[in-house]
């Protein structure tokens, strides 16, 4: 760490964010990380999962083009679930379409949002999003649609 910089500090292609305090709550730490490249995504995934210091890696590739996301070997995904198993880490990957052969649960969240809605107060935004459950673990047929649940903020 450079001690001209805050804790954190703005790496080359990555960001340390803050969440701003909100009274009366204590303040996560957030560290988001933005890549270019898909090979930049998957190893600083990996990073984040080998280190096990971290409750939850949201790892976001919906905007990765899909032959690239369709390139990313499935041994890259079972791999990352064993990191997740033996490290006590929950990973969450967003994809555009159904694309980790891996994943144990698998969801597809549907709203009715629009420009709108921006002036809405997030508790009411909360309610119009359903998440459907397309893949459940311990299911009994894990690749039979469950019944759809509403998604709680």
């Amino acid at each position: 760490m450079r001690p001209d910089r805050p804790p954190g500090g703005a790496g080359r292609r990555g960001r340390f964010v803050r969440p701003q305090e909100r009274p009366g709550r204590t303040r996560p730490s957030l560290l988001w990380i933005r890549c270019r490249l898909p090979r930049e995504i998957l190893r600083a995934a990996d990073l984040l999962l080998r280190d096990g210091s971290f409750p939850l890696v949201w790892i976001d590739l919906g905007r990765l083009p899909l032959p690239d996301l369709r390139r990313i070997p499935s041994t890259t995904w079972h791999r990352f679930g064993r990191l997740t198993e033996t490290k006590g880490t929950a990973a969450l990957l967003s994809t555009p379409v159904p694309a980790i052969p891996a994943a144990r649960e698998r969801y597809r969240i549907e709203s009715s949002l629009s420009l709108a809605c921006l002036e809405e107060p997030r508790e009411s935004l909360w309610q119009r999003l359903r998440l459907i459950p397309l893949r459940l673990s311990g299911a009994a047929n894990p690749e039979s649609p469950a019944r759809p649940a509403t998604a709680a903020g």
